[in-house]
Formats: C-alpha cells, structure tokens, sequence
C-alpha cells in the first residue's frame, strides 16, 4: 500500500510540476521564428491572381463555359449559405432537445459531372514513377492515344488550372470545404501525365513538356496558395511527382534550344514566404 500511495503522490507532484510549467512558458518571450510564424499567420491573406476554384469544381462539366462554371458556383454559394441559416434557425428552435430527433436538412447537391476513368493498364500514370508511366503507355498507346482524344476538352481544362493564382474557398465557414473533396480526389495532374505521355511517344516533345510545366506550376499554386490543408498538401505532391516528370522528359531537350515558355521559372525553388505554415 505504501508503494502505490508514494506512486500516486510522484505522479501527482509531475502533473503539477507539468502544469506548472505550461502556465510560465505562456509568458516566456517568443523566439523571432515564432514571432514570424504568428505574424504570417494573423496577417490577411492577399491572394495573387484569379481564384481557380470555379474551374477546379466544374473541371469535369463539358458542357461547361468559363462564364458557366462561375455562374453555377454563384448559385450553390447563395444556395448553401441559405442552408447554413436553415440549420443554425432550427438549432435554435430546437435548443437543448436531443439533436438525434431534429431533422437537419442535407446540404445542397451540386452537379459536379464524373472525371475522366483512367484504364486499368494506365495507372502507372496516377501511382507509379515517369518511367513506369512512359512504359505503360508505351504498352498500350492506341488506347492511350484514343482516350486523349476523347477526353480533349477536359485536359484542356486541366492545363488551364495553371493560369489562376490561388485556390481559395467562396463559401461561407464553417463549410468552406464542403464540396472540395472531389476534384481534389480525381487527380487530374495525373490525366494530364497520360495525355503528356502519349505526345511524348508520338515524337511531339515540346507539346509533353509544355503540359508538364502547366501541371507542375499548378500543383506550386496549390502549395503555396490555398486555403486548404488538403489542397496544400496535393500541391506538395504534385511538386514532387511533377518535377520528377518534367525532369524526365526536359532530359530529351536539345540542350541548346530553349524550353518551352510554360516552363519558365517553374522549376525554381519555393521561397521560404511561400511554402504554407501548415
């Protein structure tokens, strides 16, 4: 018994000691990196360039203009923050009753269309290295080459993502990320390597790099510019994949030709202000 009581006394005495602790660090002078990182951190966000979220959601909508993919956002922004007052005027209505037996309405659908499907014997592509991309399409060109085509529209759109500065939310909090998921999920840099590599083995190096570079400085703008966590963290895995790629296929430039503009200063390192503090 006397071994347990003085147990429980020294674990007693290290939780004070630990709280002890924590409420006098709470006055200790910060370090200037953390004086920086709090200051990056409280200070308003000023995006560069246009936002690209609209052309992000809609990417896979064909029937979808520039004009189009804006107006629909405009729509399900409005439509789901009348939603978010819906919810918060019953919460109230309903206060302190038990929320199992409240009927919440769902939040607003919005027609986001599917992404292309990658077949099988291409997902080296979305998961594998260049080379092992270049193989399987190397392996399967005719239908690589078919499903470019057919999907032209769409990888256009993709390419374009890399004309936008920023990726930052429209809707109201707390449900900023309430439709994010999707085309975050669909990998559509990786579509894009497909495409690349079909032009690639086809001889037309200058049109694969040019979509790389497009993919790659977009995959920067999402590091760099989001207000997403999730968003933040595909961009840093598209830089890593994407310069790997770049790097594979700018390895059969001439040497004395300049690279294509689309990769001008892609290729840069990430100033320390960029990189995001999450």
């Amino acid at each position: 018994m006397g071994v347990v009581t003085r147990v429980v006394q020294a674990m007693l005495v290290l939780g004070v000691g630990a709280a002890a602790l924590l409420l006098v660090s709470r006055h200790w002078p910060a370090s200037s990196l953390e004086q920086q990182t709090r200051t990056a951190l409280e200070a308003p966000r000023h995006w560069p360039g246009s936002n690209a979220w609209a052309d992000w959601l809609f990417i896979a909508r064909d029937e979808l203009d520039v004009d189009g993919r804006q107006a629909a956002l405009a729509l399900h922004v409005a439509e789901v923050a009348r939603w978010q007052q819906q919810r918060q005027t019953l919460l109230r209505q309903h206060a302190g009753k038990d929320l199992d037996t409240v009927l919440l309405p769902g939040p607003p659908s919005l027609g986001l269309g599917r992404a292309p499907q990658v077949p099988a014997a291409l997902d080296a592509c979305v998961f594998g290295t260049p080379q092992a991309c270049l193989a399987a399409v190397r392996g399967s060109l005719a239908a690589a080459t078919q499903w470019r085509a057919d999907h032209a529209g769409y990888l256009d759109r993709v390419a374009g993502l890399s004309a936008h500065g920023h990726l930052a939310s429209p809707y109201p909090r707390p449900h900023a990320l309430l439709v994010l998921h999707h085309p975050l999920m669909a990998r559509p840099a990786t579509h894009g390597r497909i495409a690349q590599a079909v032009a690639y083995l086809h001889g037309d190096l200058a049109t694969a790099l040019t979509g790389a570079c497009h993919d790659l400085r977009t995959a920067r703008m999402l590091a760099t510019h989001s207000d997403s966590h999730l968003a933040t963290q595909q961009g840093a895995r598209g830089l890593e994949l994407g310069a790997q790629w770049v790097a594979t296929l700018a390895g059969d430039w001439p040497a004395a030709t300049p690279l294509p503009a689309a990769c001008d200063g892609v290729a840069a390192p990430l100033p320390v202000e960029a990189v995001s503090a999450c």
